[in-house]
C-alpha cells in the first residue's frame, strides 16, 4: 500500500484543527473561575512534554501508526490488548464530538431535530474524506485553518465594543489550586487528544520534523483557542459563560456594530463546524485502521463506512441529554482521558527506548 505523506506545513494544520476541534464551541476548565484565562495560557504551555512524547514515538516509527507499533513494541497479545483500549478511546472521543455538534445545531436553532439527523450529515461528509486518507485530510486542514484565521479575527473585532476588562477581576481571587485544576482539564481536553493523531500514521517528508509540527500545531491551536475564550469572558462576563452550554454562540449573538453589521452566528458557527470536520475525519480514520489492524485486514478503506455507523449509532445512546453530555465533560473526562493521553504514551516510548538500547548493545557486542 502506498504511504500517505503530508508536508509539515499541513501536519501543522492538521493538529491545529484537530486540537481547535469542538473544543471552540463549549465551555472549557471552568474550574478556574474567573481566571480561566489563565489557564488557557498554561494549558498549551504544559501540553510540551506530552506532545513531545507523542512526537518521540512516531519518530521512531515514521512509517507506522500507534497501531503498528504496539504490536512491534509490546508482542503481538499485549499489543493488541493495548490496542483495543486505543480503540475504545477513540470511539468514545468520536461519538463524543459528533454528538456535541449534534447537540450545538439543535440548541442554536432546530430543537425538534432528532440529535442522528445532524450525526448523519457529519459523519457523512467526514466518511468520504477519510477513506481518501491522510493526504487529502492535510490539504483540507490546510484549507479550513485559513478559513478560519480570516473568520475568527473578524468575530473578535467585531465584538470590541461590548468587551468590558473588568469581568476578569479580581484575578486569582481564590488562589492557584482552581487555575491548576482547569489548566489539568485543558490539558486532557483538547490538547491530549492529540495522541488521536498518531493512530493515522501522518508521515511527513522531513521525517526529522515530528517535534516541530507537533510543538507549532499544539501552540496554534491553543492560540486561537485562548483569543476566542478570553473574548467570550469579556463579553459575557464568567457567571455568564459559566451557565451556557455553548458560550461562543452566546458571545457572538451579541455584535452589533452600527445596527449594521449584526447576526453573525450562522457564519461563525458554520465556520467552527470545519475544525469539528477533521477532528471527527480522524477520529474515524484512527478507528478505522485500529479496527483493520485487530482482524488483521490489509486494508483500511473498505471498513470507513461500517465504522462510520458504529460512531453515528454510539454518538446516539453515549448520552441522554445535553446535561449528561456537560456533566460527563466536566466530571469525569479528564480522569477517563490520563491513562490514553498521558500513562500508555510515556510507557510506550520508554518501551522504545529500551528496545533501541538493546539493539545498540547487540550491534556493539557483534562487532
Amino acid at each position: 500500500m502506498k504511504k500517505e505523506i503530508v508536508s509539515n506545513r499541513q501536519g501543522i494544520c492538521l493538529i491545529t484543527l484537530f486540537v481547535i476541534g469542538d473544543a471552540v464551541i463549549v465551555g472549557r476548565g471552568l474550574e478556574a473561575g474567573r481566571d480561566l484565562w489563565i489557564a488557557l495560557i498554561l494549558a498549551p504551555l504544559l501540553s510540551i512534554p506530552l506532545v513531545l512524547v507523542y512526537a518521540g514515538i512516531q519518530a521512531a516509527y515514521p512509517e507506522k501508526d500507534l497501531f503498528e507499533i504496539n504490536e512491534v513494541i509490546l508482542g503481538k497479545i499485549f499489543g493488541k490488548f493495548i490496542n483495543i483500549l486505543f480503540l475504545v478511546f477513540v470511539f468514545i472521543n468520536g461519538a463524543s464530538i459528533i454528538r456535541a455538534y449534534s447537540e450545538f445545531f439543535i440548541t442554536i436553532g432546530l430543537p425538534e431535530t432528532p440529535p442522528i439527523v445532524f450525526g448523519i450529515f457529519l459523519i457523512g461528509l467526514c466518511s468520504f474524506v477519510a477513506k481518501e486518507g491522510v493526504e487529502v485530510l492535510g490539504r483540507l486542514a490546510e484549507l479550513f485553518l485559513i478559513i478560519l484565521c480570516l473568520i475568527v479575527p473578524i468575530a473578535i473585532l467585531t465584538l470590541v465594543p461590548q468587551l468590558e476588562i473588568h469581568r476578569l477581576q479580581p484575578v486569582l481571587y481564590n488562589g492557584w489550586g482552581p487555575v491548576f485544576k482547569g489548566t489539568f482539564s485543558n490539558i486532557t481536553f483538547p490538547f491530549g487528544e492529540a495522541v488521536t493523531v498518531l493512530m493515522i500514521s501522518m508521515g511527513l517528508r522531513k521525517k526529522g520534523s515530528f517535534k516541530k509540527v507537533y510543538i507549532l500545531g499544539v501552540m496554534l491551536g491553543g492560540s486561537i483557542l485562548f483569543s476566542t475564550a478570553v473574548t467570550e469572558l469579556l463579553a459575557l462576563g464568567y457567571n455568564t459563560y459559566s451557565t451556557k452550554y455553548f458560550p461562543a454562540y452566546g458571545a457572538v449573538s451579541r455584535v452589533n456594530v452600527g445596527d449594521f453589521i449584526q447576526r453573525l452566528e450562522l457564519i461563525v458557527s458554520t465556520t467552527s463546524l470545519l475544525a469539528g470536520f477533521i477532528k471527527v475525519s480522524v477520529c474515524l480514520l484512527a478507528a478505522s485502521k485500529g479496527v483493520v489492524n485487530l482482524f488483521n485486514v490489509p486494508q483500511y478503506r473498505f471498513m470507513v463506512w461500517p465504522i462510520a455507523l458504529l460512531l453515528l449509532n454510539l454518538s446516539v445512546i453515549i448520552y441522554t441529554d445535553i446535561f449528561h453530555a456537560m456533566k460527563w465533560a466536566e466530571e469525569i473526562w479528564a480522569y477517563f482521558a490520563i491513562p490514553f493521553e498521558m500513562i500508555l504514551p510515556i510507557f510506550i516510548l520508554v518501551m522504545i527506548e529500551i528496545r533501541n538500547r538493546r539493539k545498540h548493545q547487540g550491534s556493539c557486542e557483534h562487532e
